[in-house]
């Protein structure tokens, strides 16, 4: 700790002084995450500054309209941080468990997640296996790697830069898919796809990397709830034309990341 931090506990006191600062509960990393996102969240509403959705995607909220389309879109619900969390972890998850892919130890507690976004639970099986198919895996991977992701170098990359190296490519696969319908399925299954070898190399730190830059990513460009809402819908829309591609052409998409 701070040491200098060690004297304010005697000015600030808890229910019982007695027992020695090192005996003191530990803070828990999600209640940190909340405790810091809740200031800057606080700091830019008072300032009226909105987070920056990716443009191409405002056209898409008439055509799943929610119960008032009369409102302006600034005023729409934004987003909870955890419900982003739960959305990607979950999707992680299912990307994992559909390959018998076992070993991953979120950094994040999936149950309590689960319990506290009963209404905000996004992730669903459509958008399972929209992310699950040969296309997506094999057209994402492909956008990353022509713009230069380097799976092995990442592989062996450490704690610290694994995650902004991810969040490049997650954000050069979106601005390289043309529909924007599109980008969300993508952007996951790019990130599962990588996750898939992290789990196999023992890299479980790598794994949690990709969560945290996925969530950066999505409250950032995807600000609004209902995006992950509609997100069914376009998941649905991509199975239909994935589907159609692969019958048309079944060795274009053999070869996944």
């Amino acid at each position: 700790m701070e040491e200098d931090l060690y004297w304010f506990r005697s000015y600030w006191p808890n229910d019982d002084m007695s027992p020695p600062i090192e005996d003191h509960p530990l803070v828990q990393q999600d209640a940190v995450i909340l405790f810091v996102s809740e200031a800057i969240e606080y700091f830019l509403r008072k300032r009226n500054i909105r987070a920056k959705m990716d443009e191409d995607l405002y056209w898409f909220r008439s055509y799943w309209p929610n119960d008032d389309m009369s409102t302006p879109i600034e005023d729409d619900p934004l987003v909870q941080r955890d419900a982003v969390i739960l959305f990607v972890a979950e999707a992680i998850e299912y990307f994992l468990r559909k390959r018998n892919i076992r070993g991953w130890v979120p950094e994040v507690d999936l149950q309590e997640l689960r319990a506290n976004n009963t209404e905000r639970r996004y992730f669903n099986d459509t958008i399972g296996q929209s992310i699950n198919l040969r296309t997506a895996e094999w057209k994402s991977f492909q956008l990353a790697t022509d713009n230069g992701f380097d799976l092995d170098s990442w592989l062996e990359s450490d704690h610290a830069s694994s995650e902004d190296y991810v969040a490049i490519y997650l954000d050069e696969i979106r601005r390289d898919t043309w529909q924007p319908a599109d980008r969300i399925i993508l952007m996951l299954s790019f990130a599962c796809t990588i996750c898939r070898h992290a789990v196999a190399k023992g890299r479980n730190h790598l794994v949690n990397a990709v969560l945290r830059a996925l969530v950066r990513l999505f409250m950032e460009l995807y600000p609004y709830e209902w995006i992950y809402r509609n997100t069914e819908h376009w998941a649905y829309v991509f199975i239909y034309f994935a589907q159609q591609d692969e019958r048309a052409d079944p060795k274009a998409y053999l070869q996944g990341g």
